[in-house]
């Protein structure tokens, strides 16, 4: 009897990456902020005046995904000070993002030797605490900056908000047009349905436990990736890049904002992503998906960014063959 089973791999090494979600990208940039304050601002410092006390700013973000909002809360912290009364943190401005309208592009490094901001364009609302009339007031700016001392870990806050704000985007559902019934695409409909439903046979290749797959990319370039469903998105090596950029696959304009992910061992990594025109495995090809990539020595990895766009999918153990829809 013919064995059909769902392929459920994981390819546990040094060298696999996984791709960090939305809370996780949050808990890792609100960790680096906190450990690395930056400089608070004027009004800020003349509040703790005493030349021993010193005052950073830190900040919390979070996500609504309801109304698909990015919230980044500052907090002024002082710290060895000559009482214990003034070791305090001081809640600060709350800027507000609304994602569906906002521009990762938008995210600009600061630069020059001494810049430690992060800036953000745009559309902000801003809502600042009145100490004398203890609530929030709101206004609104087309920018604002983001206060890191720590030149290394400003890039990083850099990087992983426009890999917030790129996988936030993501999540916004897609509008639906009115469904109206056209009777000149009902035949157009069925011939793509017939279509859909072309089951395709595909051999696999065992090695190491771990089940591979040869692939053509872009038309041209023919390779092997190992199937891997634990992966959210798919990889390919940094020596496979060059061989696809050599063959006019991947173009300046393909290149995404990097993204975060996290290794075997639970460190956390920064990798370049790329969207990938076409992608073809037996008679089944997929377009614009979405690849990191890694080092030089890294596997290439067939993950969810290509699966979730199949139809269906299923492993065949006994001939070692993979049948998608």
């Amino acid at each position: 009897m013919q064995n059909v089973l769902l392929l459920f791999i994981l390819f546990a090494t040094k060298g696999f990456s996984q791709s960090l979600t939305i809370d996780e990208t949050i808990t890792y940039l609100n960790k680096i902020c906190e450990q690395h304050p930056g400089v608070a601002d004027i009004y800020t410092q003349i509040m703790h005046r005493d030349d021993s006390c010193k005052t950073g700013v830190f900040y919390k973000i979070s996500y609504d995904n309801h109304y698909n909002k990015l919230s980044i809360q500052e907090f002024n912290k002082s710290y060895d000070c000559p009482t214990i009364s003034n070791n305090s943190t001081r809640v600060g401005n709350i800027l507000k993002l609304e994602i569906k309208d906002f521009d990762e592009n938008n995210i600009k490094l600061g630069l020059g030797k001494n810049n430690t901001t992060v800036i953000i364009k745009g559309l902000i609302e801003k809502k600042q605490f009145n100490y004398i009339k203890n609530y929030y007031e709101s206004s609104f700016l087309d920018s604002a900056n983001l206060s890191m001392v720590q030149m290394s870990y400003k890039t990083v806050l850099y990087h992983g908000l426009k890999y917030l704000v790129s996988i936030a985007k993501e999540q916004i559902p897609k509008e639906v047009d009115e469904v109206v019934d056209d009777p000149f695409l009902k035949r157009e409909n069925i011939l793509q349905n017939q279509a859909k439903k072309t089951e395709s046979k595909i051999s696999l290749i065992e090695e190491n436990g771990v089940f591979s797959i040869k692939a053509t990319i872009g038309g041209k370039v023919l390779t092997k990736f190992i199937l891997d469903s634990g992966a959210g998105e798919c990889n390919i090596s940094s020596d496979l890049e060059k061989k696809l950029i050599e063959n006019g696959i991947i173009k300046n304009t393909d290149y995404l904002n990097s993204g975060l992910y996290k290794l075997a061992d639970g460190t956390i990594i920064e990798n370049r992503r790329v969207k990938i025109s076409k992608i073809l495995i037996g008679n089944k090809q997929i377009k614009n998906v979405i690849v990191s990539i890694g080092p030089s020595n890294s596997p290439n990895l067939l993950g969810q960014s290509f699966l979730n766009k199949l139809d269906s999918w299923s492993i065949d153990n006994s001939k070692k063959i993979l049948i998608v829809h």
